[in-house]
């Protein structure tokens, strides 16, 4: 029962994140635009050095990480089946 309940509150909340009830134009940072000497904000252009990184860098790492998962997860399921444990049964 509580993993129900636990379960349809995160559905929940993925879902109103999801539709955009969190998201406003009025962000933490423009409220600060007369506190510091500068304005805030973020510069939305890539340099050089981020494009090389696009295109080298981290294709590898991504492709490191998945395989690493799948790795580890082909390791744990032949292991768990190895030992010989029963099936999940998730019917009664």
């Amino acid at each position: 029962m509580k993993d129900i309940a636990i379960g349809s509150g995160v559905v929940l909340a993925v879902a109103i994140i999801y539709a955009g009830a969190f998201n406003s134009y009025s962000c933490w940072s423009n409220r600060l635009n007369g506190v510091f000497r500068h304005s805030l904000y973020v510069a939305l252009r890539t340099d050089s050095q981020l494009q090389a990184n696009a295109e080298d860098l981290y294709p590898g790492l991504v492709g490191g990480g998945l395989g690493a998962q799948t790795f580890l997860n082909v390791a744990i399921t032949c292991d768990s089946l190895k030992l010989g444990d029963p099936p999940l049964n998730l019917v009664g």
